[in-house]
């Protein structure tokens, strides 16, 4: 089981990543979401690449295992 708050962070990182890109909320929020349901090793890879893999290494391992409720997470933000 994941653990608490690692998937709110991922998604958050995913999020950020797409608005430092210069997207706006709408269009980095879809991005982010669709980036949000691929492995996890591919995550790890996305955002060890954009450079803040280390800053949230922890929560990117507590998301090796996401329950559906962890991949529902981004609707609280929305």
């Amino acid at each position: 089981m994941a653990g608490a708050g690692g998937a709110a962070v991922v998604f958050g990182a995913l999020l950020a990543c797409e608005l430092a890109d210069g997207n706006g909320f709408a269009k980095a929020f879809e991005a982010a979401l669709c980036a949000f349901q691929d492995p996890w090793h591919n995550l790890a890879r996305l955002l060890e690449g954009r450079g803040v893999g280390a800053e949230i290494a922890k929560a990117l391992h507590d998301f090796r295992d996401p329950t559906l409720l962890d991949r529902g997470s981004p609707a609280f933000l929305e």
